[in-house]
């Protein structure tokens, strides 16, 4: 795939304050990525450098080849081909939904823009609401109509600041996966900004982990999950512990529950002091005559179960288990590895 956007160690910030520094990224054509991080992490400042809509402090931008923004040169925001959804939707209140959707139409027919707004009525499941005011309308079909505005003038980029975190979760979760389905549908490129991982997760093919001014890791969710680069992307994606370790070879480690092969080498010298990553589904329970260890917590997650385990030589570790396999608080099980892949640190 050709890269689409390709941004050149950016720097951005707010008068002499740097927020993000020397940001790389590429984004493909036709693939969804996301940047995710806590509040104050950059990523929607990010996302408006991008859309033209702050400026940046050094680097450059550059769309299909084409360099849109560096320090000495800003295509204006209306120039660059960038579609961009905000978080409060910014939706005229004049107008209703079809008249909102056709506001950046006014170079096309009648027929034209009738053709283009009537195809995203009926993408977004919008055509029974096409007369309707924006406070006629509830806050996930505002937001429907916000991303139909941004994808009628057919953007090269689609940019999403925060599009469903005015949404109750369910609402959240239903819209994220509705979203996906008609971007990958229509070979939409996107660039979404969110702070919950498992929107994030539900939405983007990439995802780039913002922290402490800098691109932690820009990979797919699998690789996130399975090969974080730092420990802070490990304790970011997902829930997990890490346990003290030494290496005994390149691909195996001991701890205390005893020796772990791995999937992959590591370079250090055998004997290095090591931290391991343990996910929740790197170990299951089952009731047997040699229980190794107590449930002291458990959280129902309505197909899964999420234990927190207590051994006897005092190590705590998360357990994820199908929620047909139950156990109660204050429990003696006994716990065995499951890992796939041997996440290691320094």
């Amino acid at each position: 795939m050709s890269s689409l956007l390709d941004i050149k160690n950016l720097s951005c910030g707010f008068g002499e304050e740097v927020i993000v520094k020397n940001f790389n990224l590429q984004l493909e054509s036709g693939t969804i990525g996301c940047l995710l991080g806590g509040s104050g992490s950059g990523k929607s400042t990010v996302l408006r450098v991008i859309a033209g809509l702050h400026p940046l402090q050094s680097g450059e931008i550059q769309l299909l080849g084409e360099t849109i923004g560096t320090v000495n040169m800003q295509i204006p925001p209306q120039a660059r081909s960038v579609g961009m959804v905000f978080q409060e939707y910014a939706l005229f209140p004049h107008m209703t939904v079809s008249e909102n959707i056709a506001f950046g139409l006014r170079h096309l027919t009648t027929a034209e823009k009738q053709g283009t707004v009537g195809k995203l009525l009926d993408w977004l499941s919008l055509y029974e609401l096409d007369d309707r005011y924006p406070d006629e309308l509830s806050g996930g079909q505002q937001q429907r109509v916000a991303i139909a505005r941004a994808l009628a003038r057919k953007p090269k980029l689609l940019l999403m600041d925060e599009p469903f975190s005015n949404l109750d979760l369910s609402l959240r979760k239903r819209l994220a996966s509705d979203l996906r389905e008609l971007l990958v549908r229509e070979n939409i490129t996107a660039l979404v900004v969110t702070h919950d991982q498992n929107e994030a997760f539900l939405v983007a093919d990439k995802i780039g982990i913002l922290h402490q001014q800098h691109l932690q890791q820009w990979d797919t969710p699998y690789n996130l999950y399975h090969e974080p680069i730092n420990k802070y992307v490990a304790q970011f994606i997902g829930q997990g512990r890490f346990v003290p370790g030494k290496l005994v070879s390149p691909h195996s480690v001991t701890t205390v529950l005893g020796t772990i092969e791995g999937n992959r080498a590591y370079p250090w010298p055998v004997g290095s002091e090591v931290e391991v990553l343990f996910r929740p589904d790197d170990i299951t329970l089952s009731c047997t005559a040699t229980p190794n260890c107590e449930i002291i917590k458990r959280s129902f997650l309505g197909a899964e179960i999420l234990y927190e385990v207590r051994f006897t030589h005092g190590l705590q570790l998360y357990s994820m288990l199908s929620s047909s396999q139950e156990y109660a608080t204050g429990q003696k099980v006994e716990a065995r590895l499951k890992m796939d892949h041997l996440v290691l640190f320094q």
